[in-house]
């Protein structure tokens, strides 16, 4: 699925500090979340988790509660499970629902719709690095 992104040689230096997960992490995940999107369990088999660029986006191996981050899970985002950050406060996430794609305000605690999914967040993301 992300046989291009691997391929491109400007993507290669901005994803040079990921790490590919194994299928066991994924199983994990596929265990706890049955509906988890494949174009996200994807990414993370091919490309992997950690760092993208210098600082710029940080992808989990896995999800973070809101509360985790902010000390208590803000009204609106019951259904969110957090995968990466902007390492400046500003998270991304699904809303579980639908597995649609939110950014979360660090200051407002409002939630943006940004894609309707994984793949086309990543790539805008990649894209504007």
């Amino acid at each position: 699925m992300y046989e291009d992104i691997k391929s491109n040689i400007a993507f290669k230096s901005i994803l040079g500090k990921m790490s590919p997960r194994d299928d066991g992490n994924l199983d994990k995940l596929r265990n706890l979340y049955p509906s988890i999107p494949l174009d996200f369990l994807s990414f993370l088999s091919e490309i992997g988790a950690g760092e993208i660029g210098r600082a710029s986006f940080v992808l989990y191996g896995g999800f973070m509660q809101p509360s985790d981050v902010y000390g208590e899970t803000p009204a609106g985002l019951e259904h969110v499970l957090l995968f990466g950050d902007d390492m400046q406060g500003f998270c991304s996430g699904f809303d579980t629902r639908d597995w649609t794609v939110y950014e979360i305000d660090p200051a407002s605690m409002e939630s943006t719709l940004v894609a309707s999914n994984f793949e086309i967040f990543i790539r805008a993301k990649l894209n504007d690095l």
